[in-house]
This record gives C-alpha cells, structure tokens and sequence, in this order.
C-alpha cells in the first residue's frame, strides 16, 4: 500500500528552538546581517551561547586573552563558525531518536550527516558555494529523512522500514510515499525561511542535472554517497556509480585525503 505524505511535506513540523535558531541564522547569511543581528539570534538560546563562548576561548581559536562576552565570542570566531556550531546543536537536538524508520542509530545518523556536511564545506569554491552553505546543505540533506519520519509517525502511518543502500532510499521512497527526503526537505525548510537558492539544490540534488546549481547538486550527491562508503559501508551499493576519483574536479588527492582524515577526526569527538 503506498501513501502519499505530499501534503505533510508543507506543514513545519515541531523542533527545538536551537533548530529554529539555526535556521534563522542561515537565513541571516543569505540577508547579509551584521554581527549584531546575529547576536540577537544567538541571545535566544543559553546553551548555545555557551558552546559559542566555550569555544573561542578554545586553543584552537584561543588568542591571548580570553573573552568575555558573547559580542567578542561572535567577532573572534565569524559568522561561518557560529552558523556551522548552531547547525551541531539543533542536529543533535532535533535528531536524537536517530532514524529507526531507516534502520540507522543517532550515532550513525549524526556521523553520517556531519561526514557529509564536512566534506561539502571543504569542496564548496568550485560548486559557486561558501563553506557556510555547503556544509548547511550537507546537514539538512539527511533532515529529509527525518521529516518523513515525523510525518508518518504524526499520521499514524506504520511502514516497514527501509534496510537497502541508504544512496537509494529516495526510489523507496517515492515509491511508498509518493515523494523522496529531498523534496520534503525542500518543502519543509521553506517554511523556515531557508534561502532559495539553497532549497533549489537541496531539492534536486537527487537528479542534478535539474538544479539551478548543478555544480552544487552533483557535488551533494557525490558527498552523500562518498561519506556512505566512509562511515556506512554496510548500507552502500555493491555497484556504485560513483567514480572513485570524482573528487578531482573539486581538490587535488592529498586535499581529498586530508579533508577525509580531518572529517574522521571530528566524528571520533562526537
């Protein structure tokens, strides 16, 4: 029995304030606020104005002195950091269950959209996109699953979950509800007042050839699948289509590999 979820695909669903948080602060980039919009965004979550602050006290961003408030927190870090530290928390946040409906822990889940998102910012300048995009774009591609999973559960619909490739789960998909995790990410995230352009790619990164950034798309896709083969092996394809070697049209090898080691790093820190 197929269902068609088309509709629940429009309606924003219930999430935690530092996802609506984040979500404003993607699309203050896209409005190119100042600093102290940003700070007002942030201002609205305690927990989030900690980890900013804990952080640029950090060694890694460590200057001297250390600072003391929220305002010299933001300026030492930037805006790219902060968006990319609010994307953590209202992931985790908002994803905690994991996705049973696709058979993946939180872990796996988490570990997989961060892989994704990691290699997205660090190969963005040649798909027209900043790191702050990229990486958003990496985060909320696997959100689309979770959209289907609320939905389904909001409805009282009970499917049988999906166990194949995890690249391939959009033919399932559209083949049981009618619409892939892309298109309801897309639908979802507009009710956030996620920016268009970045809706666009999201939406068709399934079939790139259909965006308007197609470059942005393929290179979607082809980070989607690479962090498969990377943290997922399980659930790859046996015949990938995905050349071993595509990322030489974004980075040189040794900036491929280093980008990967770097990204594995991180997820043991999870």
């Amino acid at each position: 029995m197929t269902h068609s979820l088309v509709s629940y695909s429009h309606i924003a669903p219930k999430v935690p304030v530092s996802y609506q948080i984040w979500m404003q602060l993607v699309t203050s980039l896209d409005d190119r606020s100042e600093m102290a919009e940003i700070e007002k965004i942030v201002s609205r979550d305690p927990g989030l104005v900690v980890k900013i602050m804990a952080v640029a006290n950090s060694v890694y961003f460590g200057q001297g002195e250390g600072v003391n408030t929220l305002e010299e927190s933001l300026m030492r870090l930037g805006s790219m950091e902060v968006v990319r530290l609010a994307a953590m928390l209202a992931f985790q946040d908002t994803t905690a269950e994991g996705l049973p409906l696709y058979g993946l822990t939180q872990k796996d889940f988490t570990s997989h959209s961060v892989y994704t998102a990691m290699l997205m910012a660090g190969l963005a300048k040649q798909a027209n996109l900043t790191p702050g995009e990229a990486y958003t774009l990496g985060l909320v591609r696997g959100l689309g699953h979770w959209f289907i999973q609320q939905a389904l559960r909001s409805q009282n619909i009970s499917v049988r979950p999906y166990e194949g490739p995890l690249i391939e789960a959009n033919t399932w998909e559209e083949d049981v509800l009618q619409i892939n995790h892309a298109e309801f990410a897309a639908n979802t995230l507009r009710q956030f007042r996620m920016p268009s352009p970045l809706l666009n790619t999201l939406s068709f990164y399934l079939r790139p050839h259909r965006a308007t950034n197609v470059a942005g798309a393929t290179l979607l896709l082809s980070c989607t699948e690479q962090a498969v083969r990377d943290v997922l092996p399980a659930r790859r394809l046996q015949n990938a289509s995905l050349p071993q070697d595509w990322y030489l049209a974004y980075a040189a090898e040794t900036e491929f590999q280093d980008l990967c080691a770097k990204g594995h790093r991180l997820l043991s820190s999870l």
